[in-house]
């Protein structure tokens, strides 16, 4: 029922941008298949649960201008930067949110070729995900608060506790880590910058209270150092130590602003970095296996250590047999950096 609803909202939203001029609840009723009560109950529903600015004008309801973004005129390179955004988020989410998708289709619809069909299978993909409505109706409320400048209360459970605050939505983050969702949000009460993982919010609702955001405040500079969404007053420089082969795929990225590559005389790589935050590096440097060695701080350097004899006592202290021959971490399973799992869908051309 929680899906039905869902989606007979986002098809009520539909039919109200596709009448920018206003219409009734009759019209509305007639064209999403509902009763004329029901509609009357989702165009509140949609007002007080999504945050969609909806005012009337005699009869005849319409969404606040502005709300819709206009059609972009795009270059084709410029396109296809919005694809490979595109793709990324079809491999981060793991659910449904029902907007993701149709901002794809509209965005498809005016995209030159070969784009068209490439976004077309995005929206494709992120339907075909898991739906949680929850998710839905949480994402909706932010970005709504977020984007009119609207303070937010909403009951958070963290691993600790479930608490209840009010918050000044800045910004919405993804994170590879977990494949998480995250809400970078001022705390007036405690005076301080605080993110919460959205798929931990259990409420949100929008309150009358608006603020303004700080002029000199930038998301992009206050994330500039972290490695994925944490962020500290301080930072640890981090020393990390490569095995020679994995070391070109080491220096095939720029994986920290404040990186420093080092060639050592074996073949090693030594990485330098300045984090403000172990935990979420802690679970990039295990990625490696033992192709990467901890050198400093010592505290990054005892987890992954607590976290190796752990895995042993898993896997090697059970007597199931000898140890099992790992690859090196991050080495190909084929020759070279293509894989050969299967046949890639091309004909060839002259």
């Amino acid at each position: 029922m929680k899906q039905d609803r869902v989606a007979r909202l986002l098809r009520e939203m539909l039919i109200l941008q596709a009448h920018p001029h206003g219409v009734t609840t009759e019209r509305l009723a007639e064209e999403g298949g509902v009763s004329r009560r029901q509609a009357q109950r989702d165009l509140k529903a949609l007002e007080v649960e999504v945050g969609l600015p909806l005012f009337s004008v005699g009869p005849q309801w319409r969404i606040a201008d502005g709300y819709w973004l206009p059609s972009p005129r795009l270059t084709l390179p410029e396109a296809a930067g919005l694809m490979m955004g595109a793709r990324l988020l079809a491999r981060h989410a793991d659910r449904a949110d029902g907007f993701a998708p149709s901002a794809y289709e509209k965005l498809a619809s005016v995209m030159p070729d070969p784009v068209r069909p490439a976004l077309a299978d995005v929206a494709r993909e992120l339907r075909a995900k898991p739906i949680d409505p929850h998710f839905a109706t949480v994402m909706s409320v932010l970005i709504s608060a977020w984007a009119r400048r609207q303070e937010v209360e909403i009951e958070y459970n963290s691993q600790r506790r479930r608490s209840t605050r009010r918050v000044w939505p800045l910004s919405l983050e993804p994170s590879t880590f977990g494949r998480g969702n995250y809400l970078i949000a001022w705390d007036p009460d405690e005076a301080s910058l605080r993110t919460f993982k959205v798929e931990r919010i259990v409420s949100a609702r929008p309150r009358a209270h608006s603020f303004e955001m700080a002029a000199d405040f930038s998301i992009s500079e206050h994330l500039q150092d972290a490695w994925g969404v944490w962020t500290s007053t301080g930072t640890f420089e981090v020393e990390l130590l490569f095995a020679a082969g994995v070391a070109s795929r080491v220096r095939e990225n720029n994986w920290h602003p404040s990186q420093r590559l080092d060639s050592l005389a074996d073949g090693r790589i030594r990485l330098v970095m300045q984090v403000p935050s172990v935990q979420e590096i802690r679970h990039w440097v295990l990625g490696w296996g033992s192709s990467c060695e901890v050198v400093r701080p010592a505290e990054l350097r005892r987890q992954v250590m607590r976290e190796a004899e752990a895995m042993w006592n898993l896997y090697g202290a059970k007597g199931h047999g000898p140890q099992p021959q790992v690859a090196e971490a991050g080495a190909e399973v084929a020759t070279g950096s293509v894989s050969r799992s299967r046949a890639a869908p091309v004909t060839k051309t002259a």
